[in-house]
């Protein structure tokens, strides 16, 4: 059976509705043993709360016909009759949408069986395996973080991944590790997007891993269908053909936001109630006041009391030129790490006091870690600090996330502590967040990352019927941790504080209303494929991020190894339009990352100061309507410098331009290419259009340029950037 819509063309078994082949003119992009997959599998609960599944071809009774919505060219496929599952119809919609290029998949379920659905993977189909790195090679986009190329399926991550209780934090899962609901397969010519166009952002796996002859890229749709209920897919999941790389996939998925009523908020330079400091670019700095970092040592250290870290506040804003935000870690009364009680802080609160009032005197800000919606019973840092017997005598067992069994376990930081999982829907969770932030806000802190832990901004999985939810994974969770940021917001606004509260990772797109500055940690990328900012491609006008704590970076690439590897993830972040970022360890010394022993040497540190300087000149400067308000878009190509190697631990490269570069839409609709420099030389750079005008960062330092009617010449000064004001398109 063949179904068509625009380029593209569907190839289903007239008997099983598998999907053989889905082609392009010019290329099949699906391999030769696709069609051995099911169209969908699910995975159930059975009455004794353990797991059950079934997939399309278990069905005894398989029926086609032609789709009541679109007459003469979409079908129905009904499937019922599964052996053990009696009562059970499942409907797999197709509909091809010929004006739009995509053929559109939609589901419903009668389940009148005695099981709960908990998700289903649908439609199923795998691409060839002929993924590369070179030009017109095939090649992967998954929305891990910010955005992830894979061009390697062996690489770590790239396997199937099941949702397990408990939540590791890591799952490929959406919205959390996983921030938008879309993926592509894509050789530069041929493209294949695959999404959920979603508006209410129903928890998914999105995953690709190898199968068969091919890769799978699957969508698993969290649906929590009780028994003796119907349910459906509320949205379409969408296969669109289309030309180009991962930069046009993230462009048909920014039509679909902006088009279909997805939550969005103002654009930042239309936001009235935005925290003034998110505007004025400051440099994120993140230190803690106790602890040395690969000693085991967990008391005061030379930031503490607070004051004492603002000698190094003051060094660092005189060499960088710019207003900082400092973003404590290990600042917590309790024990690092250790939710929920994170407040007082360590060392009381007049201490924390003077220093927020010193910070804001000098026109810096103050930001704080959180560690998300959990509890902890003990801390193994600092064993002193144990709640187990207050969560016994206050019941607050009851709160925790449950297995199907009813059991309570955690994997998140279990290394840090002993404890457990926080339920979203619970009262107990929620008025113990609300408490400790509201003792923050109180606090006039500007910068709150409460959701460290709960990556991307999720909440994780719980099965305990006792709750306000079904007891299976779903739409709950999403609505639940909204429920508790809208709360938030009100108390801040109540306040009349500009608190910004945030997560770790990137926001998932469904949150950034309310994560409005997160700890974005696009680094945790190199160890699975190459990153490109397609978050910041899509929502960087209503949403902006920094540059993060580069937690674990030094793991996959190993610093000697790649000792101009900081300067370069400087000179990504700028281009991203992200805020820069800085770890220091004793005696204010710049450091590769958090994770690192304090033992080891650092970086050499006067490129990274030059290259900050100069950057965050340009973010603050002439670039500011560009990378801090701008619609990121297609940039003209750029050529010059020799290619940047980085190695990883395992000896394999990421290799990365010359030159990085990105290009921007102001607000009034001026359009400009910012072009980074992260090298220690001049570099000449070649931009494939004509130019009106360039600058650089500093308006007393004028760049050299030349230009032809189709090509503009710069010369981009050693760790510096340009701005290549371009002509409208």
């Amino acid at each position: 059976m063949l179904i068509k819509s625009g380029q593209l063309t569907l190839h289903l078994d007239e008997q099983t509705g598998c999907i053989l082949q889905i082609t392009l003119p010019g290329k099949t992009m699906t391999s030769a043993q696709s069609g051995l997959l099911p169209l969908f599998s699910m995975r159930l609960i059975d009455p004794q709360n353990q797991y059950r599944f079934l997939s399309a071809t278990d069905a005894t009774k398989i029926c086609f016909r032609k789709s009541a919505e679109a007459p003469g060219s979409g079908f129905d496929i009904s499937y019922q009759n599964f052996p053990e599952f009696d009562g059970l119809r499942i409907v797999a919609h197709i509909l091809p949408k010929p004006e739009r290029d995509t053929i559109e998949w939609r589901l419903s379920v009668q389940n009148n069986t005695d099981h709960r659905i908990e998700h289903v993977d649908y439609p199923q189909f795998s691409v060839k395996n002929d993924l590369g790195s070179g030009d017109y090679q095939s090649q992967i986009f998954v929305p891990f973080t910010e955005g992830c190329i894979v061009d390697d399926i062996n690489r770590p991550r790239l396997k199937e991944h099941p949702l397990q209780y408990p939540s590791s934090g890591g799952e490929p899962i959406y919205p959390g590790a996983m921030t938008m609901q879309y993926m592509a397969y894509y050789d530069g010519v041929h493209g294949l997007y695959f999404a959920a166009h979603d508006t209410a952002s129903m928890p998914k796996a999105i995953e690709c891993f190898p199968v068969n002859d091919g890769i799978r890229l699957a969508i698993k749709s969290f649906v929590s269908i009780l028994d003796h209920t119907s349910g459906q897919l509320k949205f379409p999941l969408v296969m669109r053909a289309y030309a180009g790389g991962w930069l046009e996939a993230a462009g048909l998925y920014r039509e679909f936001v902006e088009r279909d009523s997805f939550p969005l908020p103002k654009k930042t330079w239309e936001q009235t109630d935005r925290p003034k400091w998110q505007d004025d670019s400051p440099v994120v700095v993140i230190f803690p006041p106790r602890s040395i970092r690969g000693t085991g040592y967990m008391g005061p250290n030379e930031f503490f009391p607070y004051n004492q870290s603002l000698k190094y506040i003051d060094d660092l804003a005189d060499m960088l030129g710019t207003n900082l935000l400092t973003l404590l870690t290990y600042w917590e009364g309790s024990a690092p790490w250790c939710p929920p009680f994170i407040w007082p802080p360590y060392g009381g609160e007049e201490l924390f006091a003077d220093y927020v009032s010193g910070m804001h005197d000098r026109g810096h800000y103050v930001g704080v870690y959180g560690s998300g919606l959990h509890w902890t019973d003990k801390s193994l840092l600092c064993p002193e600090f144990d709640k187990t017997q207050y969560r016994l005598d206050h019941d607050l067992t009851r709160s925790m996330c449950a297995s199907l069994q009813g059991e309570y376990q955690s994997k998140i930081v279990q290394t840090i502590r002993s404890g457990y999982d926080m339920c979203p829907t619970c009262d107990d969770t929620i008025n113990l967040a609300m408490d400790q932030m509201t003792q923050m806000v109180d606090a006039d802190i500007d910068f709150i990352q409460y959701f460290d832990q709960n990556i991307g901004g999720r909440g994780y999985a719980c099965y305990d019927p006792s709750h306000r939810h079904p007891a299976a994974y779903g739409q709950w969770s999403v609505d639940a941790m909204k429920s508790i940021y809208k709360k938030m917001h009100a108390m801040i606004n109540e306040k009349g504080a500009r608190t910004a509260i945030g997560c770790e990772s990137s926001s998932a797109d469904c949150f950034i209303e309310d994560l409005t500055f997160n700890d974005l940690r696009y680094n945790w990328v190199v160890a699975t494929g190459k990153p490109v900012p397609a978050f910041s491609y899509i929502f960087h006008e209503y949403n902006i991020n920094f540059m993060g704590n580069q937690c674990a970076f030094t793991k996959t690439v190993p610093a000697e190894n790649n000792p101009d590897s900081y300067v370069f993830r400087l000179a990504y972040s700028l281009v991203a339009g992200d805020l820069l970022t800085i770890t220091i360890k004793s005696g204010g010394e710049i450091h590769w990352e958090w994770g690192m022993s304090w033992l080891e040497p650092g970086p050499r540190q006067l490129p990274i100061i030059k290259a900050i300087k100069n950057y965050n000149a340009m973010r603050k400067g002439p670039g500011y309507p560009y990378l801090h308000q701008g619609r990121m878009v297609k940039p003209d190509d750029v050529q010059g410098g020799q290619p940047y190697h980085m190695i990883r631990e395992d000896g394999t490269t990421l290799t990365f331009p010359g030159l990085l570069s990105s290009k921007w839409i102001s607000p009034d609709g001026h359009e400009a290419q910012v072009i980074a420099n992260y090298q220690e030389h001049t570099i000449t750079a070649r931009i494939s259009t004509h130019c009106d005008a360039v600058t650089g960062p500093h308006p007393d330092e004028p760049i050299v340029w030349t230009q032809s009617d189709a090509q503009t010449t710069i010369e981009i000064p050693p760790l510096s950037c340009v701005l290549a004001m371009t002509k409208p398109t």
